[in-house]
Formats: structure tokens, sequence, C-alpha cells
């Protein structure tokens, strides 16, 4: 009798253990992944207008160049296991990509499944031609680690050179994701400008049209060899004094002519100008100007041009001389982040007045907002 009773106990151990194996299953969720270009605020002359060339979209692969994924954004995804710090999840390769109807390039949505339940962090980078643009290797995003992409820098620019925008403009975002017990898991991510603008014009308020040329334009340390891809989580450009340029501008307007701006007009310069993130050495930036102009009144056609000179230009061997660049509340400006623009806006009035004013883009670095399934 007990020798039975013995055998049946097993006989229930053994089917408890193959029915519990075959109750566990592999999560089958689906991790969403939404998409924006840019800040409302920032985005460039037209907010939202859905162009790559602005930022303030992402690009299409031509259908004709590439059959085999027609209407595929330029776009890179990659998921990171915060605990093994692997590439779990690859965009093109692992995830399906949509766009919304009513935002063409501006809104979409990447879906991946199969994504174990865990903490992830998100790398997305948009514009780049996968490394065709802006680059002068292929950066590798198929095989890539998540240290060496934390490290990417976009290539180095040789001489004076300002990153040169095509027909897109580079986007990168970097958030957290956390993927729950069910497989399910979404996060909303801003895809923001990799670099900075600045824009230079001029305000005629001397009740006159004015004629304007031989300029030159330049503001210390604001012009980088290079900048990160992703945004690091501090000094987001670089560290060394020797990567750090002067804005050069000019010259321009040389012929004999140079350019007119109406009686009460604003003019902007041929441009724009973008830069990599970058800090004032000191923490000031120094901007300085050299140009002639002259009112034209009727009857004095001939009238001779007033020249205008102030730092670097008056003593090019003290990088320091020069007007301080400071925001609308008197403050130096430290830095110039990505996706900010600084405009300058040089005022010409009567009596040989001239005046800058700097005007530093709203911009204010937002918390990815994050919602589950």
């Amino acid at each position: 009798m007990m020798r039975r009773g013995f055998i049946s106990l097993c006989i229930m151990l053994v089917l408890l253990v193959f029915g519990s194996c075959n109750r566990t299953e592999k999560p089958t969720g689906t991790v969403t992944l939404t998409f924006t270009t840019g800040d409302v605020v920032t985005r460039a002359t037209t907010p939202g207008d859905g162009d790559p060339e602005d930022g303030g979209g992402i690009i299409y692969v031509d259908a004709d160049s590439n059959p085999a994924t027609p209407d595929t954004p330029d776009l890179v995804i990659l998921i990171e296991n915060n605990s093994t710090h692997a590439i779990v999840k690859r965009y093109p390769a692992d995830g399906q990509a949509s766009f919304a109807e009513d935002t063409k390039q501006k809104y979409l949505q990447v879906k991946f499944t199969d994504v174990d339940p865990g903490e992830y962090t998100v790398y997305a980078i948009a514009n780049t031609g996968n490394g065709s643009v802006w680059f002068t290797s292929d950066p590798g995003f198929s095989t890539i680690s998540a240290e060496d992409l934390n490290a990417l820098t976009f290539s180095p620019l040789a001489g004076d050179a300002t990153p040169t925008v095509t027909d897109r403009m580079p986007l990168s975002a970097k958030g957290p994701l956390t993927v729950r017990s069910s497989g399910n898991g979404s996060v909303s991510l801003e895809l923001l400008r990799c670099v900075a603008k600045v824009t230079v014009k001029f305000k005629n308020v001397t009740g006159h049209p004015l004629y304007l040329k031989n300029l030159n334009f330049y503001i210390s340390d604001m012009n980088p060899k290079w900048g990160y891809v992703i945004p690091p989580s501090e000094k987001d450009y670089p560290t060394e004094a020797t990567d750090f340029r002067g804005l050069e501008i000019g010259p321009v307007y040389t012929d004999a002519s140079g350019t007119e701006i109406a009686a009460s007009a604003t003019e902007e310069l041929t441009g724009p100008y973008y830069v990599f993130p970058s800090q004032a050495q000191g923490g000031i930036y120094y901007c300085s100007a050299s140009f002639d102009w002259k009112i034209v009144k009727v009857g004095d056609e001939d009238w001779e041009p007033t020249p205008y000179t102030n730092g670097y230009y008056l003593d090019p061997s003290d990088p320091e001389m020069g007007l301080r660049v400071f925001d609308e509340d008197f403050e130096d400006v430290p830095a110039l982040l990505r996706n900010q623009h600084l405009t300058v806006e040089i005022r010409i009035g009567e009596g040989s007045n001239v005046s800058f004013n700097f005007m530093v883009g709203d911009w204010v670095k937002k918390t990815e907002s994050i919602e589950f399934n």
C-alpha cells in the first residue's frame, strides 16, 4: 500500500512540472515608438512645414533609386537593453514604420514585436542618408554598439567651413523605454536638429533707402570643427580649445553697387548659417563687424559711404575684442546648443548710429513623455 502511494505522488509531481512549463509563454506585445520633428518654437522659418531641408520633417527614400523600399523614411532606430547594453532591435531591419496621413514627414510611428520586458534606451537618427550624408564614411548603423553610438560624431570640418545642408538636416533623439510584462510599451520622442542656426539681419531705420557693401562679420568660438550625433547627458560640444573656431561671414556685397535696403526694411544676409553646438571660451562670445554704408537721399546720390568697424577687424591679433553677445535680459550667452537659433540684428539709423541686438530662440529641453498600452 505504501509503495503504490509513493508512485502516485511522483506522477502528480511530474504532471505539475510539465503543466507549469506549458503555461509559460514569451510576451508577444507591441512596442510603439512615436516621433515628431523639432519643437514648434524652434522649427525653422515655417514651423511644422514637414520640410527635411530645414529640419521640419524626415525625408523619404526615392522609390526610383530604391524600388524595394519605396516611401521608407531616412531613419535609423536602435533599442539598447539597459542591463546588458546590447542592441536588441534596429530599424529598418526589425521594425515597421508608418507616417500619419495628415502630417506627412513630421509625425511617424515605428512598431517592434518580441521585445522582452525590461528597461531600454531608444536612439533615433534621421536625415543622414544612412551615413552617406554628413559622414565621410559609413558609421555602420546596422552593427554599431551603444557605446560607439553615444560617442559618434559628424565628420570634422576643414578650414573655416560650416555644416552644409542640401536636401536634409540631421535630427536625433534619445530617451527611455519600459516594456511591461505583457510585452507592450510606448514612448514619444522629439527629433531635434543636431546643429544650431545663426541669422544676421540689417534693419534700416534711417528713413531713406540705404546701400550696404564690403561686409565682414565674426563671432568668436561659434563654429566648432565637429559635433556629436546623439546629445550627451552633458557638454554637448567639443571641450578642446583647438576644436573651436570663430564663425566668419564675408566678405559679402563686394561689387560696386553693394546691396540696397529699402527705407524701414530689414534684410537678411545670404545664408542661413549652421554651426555645431558650442560653448564660449571663458563664457563670453564676442561679435565683430566691418562694413560700408550710405544713405541715398534725393539729389545726393553721390554721397560718400560711411565706414563702420568694431572689435576683431580693428585688431585681428586680439580675438576678444568686439561686442559681448548677450540676451534680452543683458546676460551673456554662454553656449549655443543644438536646435537653437541666434539672430543678430544690426540696426542702422541716421547720424552714423549703429547698434546690435542679439536674440536667442526660446528653446527648452523637454522631458520625453511616456505612456503605456
